[in-house]
């Protein structure tokens, strides 16, 4: 076998390609298939033809320079730059037949109108106007609503909860089901917490960003398990960026979390204030109750409760992410047996004999391997892809640790803070 013999099956020519030499038409399909593989010959609008151009020369060179080869739109049966696009297809899984029929399947041409030399555009038939036609105009043009997560209420959250989002999203994105991601958001947000809300929107706005057509299916996944009294607060967030601010703005309404306390604790205030009239009798002889946080007075208990509430959802949220990323590394510590099986059930398919530790070398070793003892296209395309597979599961288990270190100071932190916080409180007699 030759130097470059190995990587035939993948790509080879049978006579030169150069500017002058008389080259065969399926070499020359094979040639501008594979440079356009690899991303060095644009494909007119009419396909790839089996005529030679300047096209491909040049793309034959660009190939030449990015490889470190001889620069000069040559290449010869056997020689070094036939050999590094054989390696390289091989690389993609791609054969000599593949590139053919690559090459061969033709774009459609449209048809050309004898009158304008343009190309035919067949025009779609009109449906009968009908009485609700306007209606329905009407209904499409109206401009949609901003998300709720875009209202002007909405404040910016700490650089270490963005952060926390992020990571988080980093985390979601793997996978296409939102998994018990929801049920904690909805477990942080059934108190009202103002912050809550802020953190809940930021990670909103991320996932709006980064994925925007699963922000309606999640959103609804965490409505779906809210009290009543929070559900009011999302839809009046959404009528404040829906261009309704005239019946329902900042001026008119009070902010979004002290709606929040009030519906939550409407019922339970109305039966205190029942029993202490039961108790105490006459209405003129209740004395007066100490003003809180919601009448405008600010007392030392009520700063050290609005200070444990903080710390409390700090806390709380840390121990989310902790949860989140220790039940994905459990997942995928499974899932990494589970690649490394179908690693060398591939090989095994394949009637190959390798190394034990090979699954954890470069792919380049495999590979080799694998061509020299005669594996086909196919077989060596599903061992990639038990490779890749193995490969990535494998480089998210080395991250597990450095991404939760930061989510277990920060619950510590706030573990310490609450506990300072609660003794604060019994000095306080709050």
């Amino acid at each position: 076998m030759g130097r470059f013999d190995q990587w035939k099956n993948f790509f080879s020519v049978g006579n030169t390609i150069s500017q002058s030499s008389n080259t065969q038409p399926d070499d020359v399909l094979k040639t501008k298939s594979a440079l356009a593989q690899t991303g060095d010959y644009k494909v007119p609008d009419f396909g790839i033809t089996d005529i030679p151009d300047m096209g491909m020369i040049d793309g034959l060179k660009k190939f030449q320079q990015k490889n470190g080869l001889k620069v000069d739109g040559v290449m010869k049966p056997g020689g070094p730059t036939e050999a590094k696009i054989g390696e390289t297809m091989a690389n993609q899984g791609v054969s000599n037949t593949d590139l053919l029929e690559a090459a061969k399947t033709k774009p459609k041409v449209p048809k050309i109108d004898p009158l304008t030399g343009l190309p035919e555009v067949k025009m779609p038939k009109l449906k009968k106007p009908t009485a609700n036609m306007w209606e329905q105009v009407a209904q499409q043009q109206k401009p949609k609503a901003n998300p709720w997560f875009q209202s002007s209420k909405i404040k910016p959250v700490e650089d270490e909860f963005h952060s926390a989002n992020t990571r988080t999203m980093d985390g979601l994105l793997q996978y296409s089901k939102n998994g018990s991601l929801p049920a904690l958001y909805a477990d942080s947000l059934k108190n009202g917490d103002e912050k809550a809300v802020h953190e809940y929107a930021n990670f909103m706005q991320q996932l709006s960003d980064r994925k925007g057509d699963r922000v309606d299916e999640f959103h609804q996944e965490v409505i779906s398990r809210l009290p009543e009294n929070v559900k009011q607060v999302f839809a009046q967030l959404e009528m404040d960026v829906g261009g309704n601010e005239a019946q329902v703005g900042t001026n008119s309404e009070p902010q979004f979390s002290e709606r929040i306390k009030a519906h939550s604790a409407e019922n339970v205030q109305r039966g205190k204030n029942a029993d202490e009239q039961s108790e105490k009798g006459q209405g003129d002889q209740v004395e007066e109750k100490k003003k809180g946080p919601l009448d405008g007075e600010v007392t030392p208990c009520s700063k050290n409760a609005s200070m444990m509430e903080a710390a409390r959802s700090g806390r709380d949220g840390a121990e989310r992410q902790i949860r989140l990323i220790k039940t994905d590394r459990k997942r995928d510590e499974k899932a990494l047996g589970r690649a490394e099986g179908d690693f060398h059930l591939a090989v095994a398919e394949l009637g190959v004999s390798l190394a034990t530790d090979v699954l954890t070398g470069a792919w380049k070793t495999i590979l080799k391997a694998l061509v020299s003892a005669g594996a086909n296209t196919l077989g060596i395309n599903k061992v990639k892809q038990a490779y890749t597979k193995y490969g990535e599961i494998r480089y998210r288990l080395k991250n597990y640790d450095s991404n939760l270190a930061p989510h277990e100071r920060d619950f510590e932190k706030y573990k310490k803070r609450l506990a300072d916080l609660y003794q604060e409180r019994k000095k306080l007699g709050c």
